[in-house]
């Protein structure tokens, strides 16, 4: 079966956990290319067993020994007061040091050096660790099945254990179903009918500008319908506010919170 919100469900995660980030995971692995069902596996199995299936987003702090070592590192890049623990690890293959946050950012066109925060929420987390993946040309490893030499890419070691740096990655291999190629996520399934045209006209519109360079370089008009579309948005996310308002629990029903938010963020992008 296809890679599912239940799929990271089997493997571990809790179903909140798996809920939020699902989409985002799904989204990473595809522009990555690790579009088939043995890189997929090879790259969950991995990535939940260090994030903890999902529990950890940011390295938790001591600090340790090992984390005071992160201070003053010029492996790291750390060469600011602070550095170590401003740059400490975050998303699924916890990304540290200074000189990583500066590389994924320029690689991705993210602000990680300003915001490293950023990479402990699950879009930008996973878009770096799917990254990482792609970089350390990992595909191929997972498309002959080099398991161990994954582990070992990933954590430096690939040892049975104690401690297991190998096997606990293959428990959580092993819950993934055979054929979990990820599949595009629908990212309007939430709308209505009239809250989807609205947006994917807005997308729409958008598409046209940046194939020709800008909204200076297109016809006025297109400008113009994009505006409209915003001020539609707009409406629909007030009534849905109204509606909520009205009704007890009123945000808890017809998935209004969730496309509250949703096209809000559509209409200020």
């Amino acid at each position: 079966m296809p890679l599912t919100e239940e799929s990271l469900v089997v493997a571990g995660c809790a179903p909140a956990a798996a809920k939020e980030h699902f989409p985002q995971i799904v989204n990473a692995m595809l522009a990555a290319d690790i579009s088939t069902p043995a890189r997929a596996r090879y790259f969950l199995c991995q990535a939940l067993h260090e994030c903890g299936c999902l529990k950890w987003m940011e390295e938790i702090w001591g600090p340790t020994d090992w984390q005071r070592r992160y201070e003053g590192s010029r492996t790291l890049g750390n060469i600011q007061t602070g550095d170590g623990f401003r740059f400490r690890g975050r998303g699924p293959f916890m990304l540290t040091g200074r000189d990583n946050y500066s590389a994924f950012g320029k690689t991705l066109g993210r602000p990680y050096v300003t915001d490293p925060d950023l990479v402990a929420k699950p879009r930008d987390g996973w878009l770096v660790a799917a990254r990482y993946w792609s970089d350390h040309k990992l595909n191929a490893l997972a498309d002959r099945d080099a398991a161990r030499e994954i582990t070992a890419a990933i954590n430096g070691r690939s040892t049975d254990g104690p401690p297991s740096h190998h096997l606990a990655r293959m428990a959580i291999y092993a819950k993934l179903p055979a054929d979990c190629a990820p599949k595009p996520v629908d990212p309007y399934a939430c709308l209505t009918k009239e809250e989807r045209a609205a947006a994917e006209g807005l997308d729409a519109e958008r598409r046209t500008a940046e194939r020709h360079g800008g909204w200076d370089k297109v016809d006025p008009s297109h400008l113009a319908h994009a505006g409209e579309l915003r001020a539609e948005l707009e409406t629909l996310r007030k009534a849905i506010w109204h509606a909520a308002q009205e009704e007890p629990n009123g945000w808890d029903v017809k998935r209004r919170r969730q496309r509250y938010n949703l096209l809000k963020q559509k209409a200020s992008a």
